[in-house]
Formats: C-alpha cells, sequence, structure tokens
C-alpha cells in the first residue's frame, strides 16, 4: 500500500521543483493520514517525504487548479502537526520545517507587495501572512 501511494505522490524534478496535480495532492494526503492511522509505521519513509513536500511547495509547479495551493499547503501542514503530537522525537525538526516554510512564504508576500502589484494581490497576501502567523499559534499550543 505504501509503494502505491509514494507512486501517486508527487515527485521532485532533478531540478528539485514538485510538479502537483489533484491526484498528487490526494495521494500526498492520503499518505500522510495512513502515516497517522497506521501508528507512525514506515517513519524513516514518510516522514522525510512530507518535510521534503513541505519545504518543497513554495515553489512547486500547479499543474491544474481544482483546489487552491493554499489548501494543499494548509492540509499537510495539519497533517505535520498531528504528527508532531504524537512522535516527540521528531516534533522539532517538523516544527522547525513549518516555520521555516511560513517564513518562505511571509518573504513570497513581501516581494510581490514591494513590487507594486494591485491592491486585491496585496491584500491577498497580507491576509495569508495573518493567517499563517495565527495557523502557527493555534499548531503550537500545548
Amino acid at each position: 500500500m505504501v509503494n502505491t501511494l509514494f507512486a501517486l505522490c508527487p515527485q521532485e524534478t532533478p531540478q528539485g521543483v514538485f510538479r502537483l496535480d489533484q491526484r498528487g495532492q490526494d495521494a500526498a494526503i492520503a499518505l500522510g493520514i495512513y502515516f497517522l492511522e497506521s501508528r507512525l509505521q514506515h517513519r524513516d519513509k514518510i516522514l522525510p517525504y512530507l518535510l521534503r513536500l513541505l519545504r518543497g511547495l513554495a515553489k512547486a509547479v500547479w499543474l491544474d487548479e481544482v483546489r487552491s495551493p493554499t489548501q494543499e499547503r494548509i492540509c499537510l501542514n495539519t497533517l505535520l502537526s498531528d504528527i508532531a503530537t504524537k512522535c516527540e522525537p521528531v516534533r522539532e525538526e517538523i516544527v522547525s520545517a513549518q516555520v521555516d516554510f511560513l517564513g518562505v512564504l511571509a518573504n513570497l508576500c513581501r516581494s510581490y507587495k514591494d513590487q507594486s502589484t494591485p491592491r486585491g494581490s496585496t491584500a491577498k497576501c497580507e491576509q495569508g501572512q495573518h493567517f499563517a502567523t495565527e495557523y502557527m499559534k493555534e499548531a503550537n499550543k500545548p
């Protein structure tokens, strides 16, 4: 089952870019749910993949628009937060990766804002920054 899910999950190109489509998004979320429900079986294979995927989302190529990229990021971050609560040895690594990722997103928003984009785009980035900050506060509550 794990190999089947991995085969359906987005993979990195040689340039380090993930190419995501609806099926790949669903497979990555299914892999995370399997990981949680199986009591963290295959940790050495699944967790590094999920963390690589998180780190790669900021530069990922989205092949379709069935779901928003934001939704994928939220689902993956939620899964990783759940994993962190169940697996103390990797908690710090997961939270650190999430904080780094949110920093990347905040920097992307700042760069868009600095490019004198129309107000609507800037407002969306500001909302995204606020959401990211609130999300991390909630994710790190005991």
